[in-house]
């Protein structure tokens, strides 16, 4: 185990290194955040020029028609190399139905499928949808082609623990130096949400829209009504680094010298945690007698009582994630060539493709997951896809944060206002 009494000494200061180095990784390949195209579950192509895996052409915000080139898939005609996305590509009627991701006539910023193009170029940066459906011109050739596209959050302030209840409704923790508030997306832009606490947050959960959780430094515990934020008793003054629960009225938090708290519906209440170590991973969980909470040390509830579990590291655990109790996985923020799963029985290191610190972790099932992190050539996002760990062949600068609604709908947020949205076009 990570001796505590040395990371609590450099816990707070960091948390503030955290924001330097992903503000130096921001600084360092902001220019590649174009729209970048991953292909988590290719098919045939539907006749026409392949196109490429993966699609890092720079369009600015808008994106380009890419590289698709050649035949235009079922729909006959000749695309060239595909037209900008500037100004939504060529019309369907000359094209006719591209096969995927700029073939055909034009395709669009983040790779849409079928006729119509994309969206305009130009359009507002948070638009995450192509501009046209495959229906329109014939047959798509591809399915599961993702792209991770920037959204413009309005502020530059560091962004953690995004969270949400469906598509049009995803919050964010904005970590100001001083205290924190929130960014809420209504599915049309974000704006600004006073938390009215002078503390700074690190966690957010909730069991439905009208019932979320933050908490943060100085024990702090806010809750959401659906209408406003309001503080809730902690009865702690020790940090605190992560949220989640089964249900409303089944709600845990975890944090500083191995400080637990639960809430039944009605009150927080310390419960013995079997450690003093600094639980900054926080927590996660898939039921209510199968919680798990991270840091210095792994801690797991069955139901009766919190135990230490050996996850087979000598280096803490920066948080969670998995698809359910027999798939879990953990992540270092120190650097590492592993990342830690659980499957059910025992933990072990699976290989990752490089050295990364690793900050954070989501995954929608056994055969997807994403972990997000600093590498020797900036930041970058590793997907799984059931049998290896693999680097998205491009530098993002995100972090440390990631969520997901499901496979098709993530969100991953960072330093300098940084948001990033991956969807996928079938």
């Amino acid at each position: 185990m990570v001796n505590s009494s040395e990371t609590r000494r450099s816990h707070r200061v960091g948390l503030q290194a955290e924001r330097v180095l992903w503000i130096l990784a921001l600084t360092s390949v902001v220019p590649l955040l174009a729209c970048t195209k991953y292909r988590v579950a290719p098919t045939d192509d539907g006749g026409g020029d392949a196109v490429a895996s993966h699609d890092t052409s720079d369009a600015g915000f808008g994106g380009s028609g890419g590289t698709g080139g050649g035949a235009g898939g079922k729909g006959g005609g000749d695309a060239g190399v595909g037209d900008a996305a500037g100004q939504g590509g060529t019309d369907a009627s000359v094209g006719g139905a591209p096969g995927i991701g700029g073939m055909g006539s034009g395709g669009s910023a983040i790779g849409g499928n079928g006729a119509g193009g994309g969206h305009d170029g130009g359009a507002d940066i948070d638009a995450t949808t192509d501009g046209g459906s495959s229906s329109d011109g014939g047959d798509a050739g591809e399915v599961g082609v993702g792209s991770w596209m920037p959204m413009n959050s309005g502020t530059t302030e560091f962004l953690r623990s995004p969270w949400g209840t469906g598509p049009n409704a995803v919050w964010v923790i904005v970590a100001a130096s001083t205290a924190s508030n929130f960014l809420y997306w209504n599915g049309t832009f974000w704006s600004m949400v006073t938390a009215g606490s002078n503390q700074g947050l690190t966690g957010l959960w909730g069991s439905g829209t009208n019932d979320i959780w933050a908490v943060g430094f100085g024990g702090v515990i806010l809750r959401w009504n659906g209408s406003t934020w309001s503080p809730v008793t902690s009865g702690t003054t020790k940090e605190l680094d992560g949220v989640w629960g089964s249900g409303p009225n089944d709600v845990w938090a975890a944090g500083a010298g191995g400080i637990v708290l639960h809430w039944n519906g009605s009150f927080w209440a310390a419960v013995p945690s079997s450690t003093t170590e600094d639980l900054y991973g926080g927590v996660w969980g898939t039921g209510s007698t199968d919680v798990w909470a991270s840091g210095d040390a792994l801690i797991h509830w069955t139901g009766a009582s919190w135990t230490v579990v050996n996850y087979g590291l000598t280096n803490g655990l920066n948080g969670m994630g998995g698809s359910g109790p027999n798939d879990i996985w953990a992540v270092s923020p120190s650097g590492s060539t592993t990342i830690q799963h659980w499957n059910g029985m025992v933990w072990s290191s699976i290989p990752i493709s490089g050295y990364y610190n690793v900050s954070a972790l989501w995954a929608s099932g056994p055969s997807d997951a994403w972990a997000i992190g600093i590498g020797q050539l900036g930041s970058s996002m590793l997907h799984w896809n059931g049998e290896v760990w693999s680097s998205v062949p491009t530098s993002l600068a995100s972090g440390p944060s990631i969520w997901g609604l499901d496979a098709g709908d993530i969100w991953a947020v960072g330093a300098g206002g940084t948001i990033l949205r991956y969807s996928i076009q079938n």
